[in-house]
């Protein structure tokens, strides 16, 4: 997917659709708002994009059928992002959200009782880059029902939300996470120290099980870890 057009003839409600495949591009015009040119992409799959505009609002998109769902806001995120501040009136300033890290530490960190943390406001337009890492789809929304697992913050958590709940919910771990991904109809994480953890239903929520933990060398927290499935299926 690739922006429809560049200087004076950018569309910023269109895309271009490029075909690996053939080598094929068409022009997708009109798109729902708010313009595609004007969020930031988070992931993607079963032809549905992840994106974040520039108030911070997320959406599913399918960019080939024009379809558009909204996922919901950070600030049902309770105790951690409650509060969005309007800009103010006669201003161009972006409105601003208030993350609360004390609430944080305690929920990932509930025996450290060092909670130096403190609010913390941020201007929509740092957000993206500061907050939203990675969200993932464990299903097609086209069947009805979608539920997205997302690495949030600028230490790499993990919240969860599903169309039948419309908000986030944040999953307790003293882990920080670099990757996750959907596979075999479960979500599968990788923390910053190199351990894998499944993700597995638990009621109304999601708990973890560790399943792999790997020897430790002096440069792990260094480099930058992934999950892939490979073409034969294996992860």
């Amino acid at each position: 997917m690739l922006s429809g057009g560049a200087g004076a003839s950018a569309d910023p409600t269109a895309v271009d659709l490029f075909s690996f495949h053939d080598g094929r591009r068409h022009r997708r015009p009109s798109l729902p708002k708010p313009a595609i040119q004007r969020r930031v992409s988070i992931s993607s799959a079963y032809g549905w994009v992840v994106t974040v505009d520039e108030e911070c609002a997320l959406h599913l998109l399918n960019p080939v059928t024009g379809a558009q769902l909204p996922l919901p806001s950070i600030t049902t995120m309770t105790g951690y992002c409650e509060e969005a501040l309007p800009r103010a009136e006669s201003s161009d300033t972006s409105i601003r959200f208030v993350f609360h890290d004390r609430w944080l530490l305690a929920v990932h960190w509930p025996d450290n009782r060092m909670r130096a943390g403190e609010s913390v406001e941020m201007l929509a337009d740092q957000v993206p880059t500061c907050f939203f890492r990675k969200a993932i789809l464990l299903s097609d929304p086209a069947s009805g029902e979608y539920l997205v697992m997302m690495i949030h913050g600028p230490m790499g958590h993990l919240a969860f939300a599903r169309q039948s709940d419309p908000r986030w919910v944040i999953l307790p771990s003293p882990y920080l996470f670099e990757d996750v991904i959907g596979y075999n109809g479960q979500f599968y994480a990788v923390t910053r120290c190199g351990v894998v953890l499944i993700w597995e239903p638990d009621g109304v929520t999601f708990k973890s099980r560790m399943i792999d933990v790997p020897e430790h060398s002096e440069g792990d927290l260094y480099f930058k870890k992934y999950l892939a499935e490979s073409v034969n299926g294996d992860l």
